[in-house]
């Protein structure tokens, strides 16, 4: 996603992993400028497979800036077993409307490639994103496997269906991306 948007002109903030390959928070936090629109986090992080803890990142979202969102990216949520630490933030969201849950059906439902996803957030937050949308960002091929896996419903199809691109295309507008690297 960095990449697109790079390709853009958008700005990117890159933050290196811990030695332990875990997101630094702490440095995220202290690379977030008045211009920050977005930070990316991706949980479970993909190559490393870390988790961060819940707690840690309800922490580090309470200390952003009031004009900073998080896209939360859980990609590989269906790859990890229950725990303690960590906790979906779709699946058992927080009263904050500057957050993004975005899941793939391209892994765990083997249709990699085709890049049917969505994005959960507040009604806000998606009316304004929705002004970023293409026309015809997820191709009838690519609903009708969702379809036949019974992944589309009437519901996602009305609000949820977003090519990840497309919140890609978002995040340009954003101006500046953090990402995992």
């Amino acid at each position: 996603m960095a990449r697109y948007a790079a390709t853009t002109g958008a700005g990117i903030v890159s933050v290196p992993l811990t030695a332990t390959f875990a997101h630094d928070l702490d440095g995220m936090l202290a690379k977030i400028g008045p211009s920050t629109g977005l930070v990316y986090v991706c949980n479970p992080n993909n190559p490393t497979a870390s988790l961060t803890p819940r707690k840690d990142l309800e922490t580090f979202i309470s200390k952003m800036p009031p004009n900073c969102r998080v896209l939360i990216d859980e990609a590989y949520h269906h790859f990890v077993d229950p725990s303690a630490s960590y906790v979906s933030f779709l699946d058992h969201p927080i009263d904050d409307e500057r957050v993004i849950v975005m899941r793939t059906y391209s892994k765990v439902y083997g249709m990699a490639g085709l890049r049917l996803g969505y994005g959960v957030t507040s009604p806000a937050l998606a009316k304004q994103m929705n002004t970023f949308m293409t026309s015809g960002s997820v191709n009838a091929v690519v609903v009708r496997a969702g379809v036949t896996n019974g992944l589309v419903t009437d519901v996602v199809r009305s609000y949820a269906i977003l090519a990840t691109w497309t919140i890609a295309a978002w995040l340009i507008a954003a101006r500046v991306v953090m990402r995992r690297r």
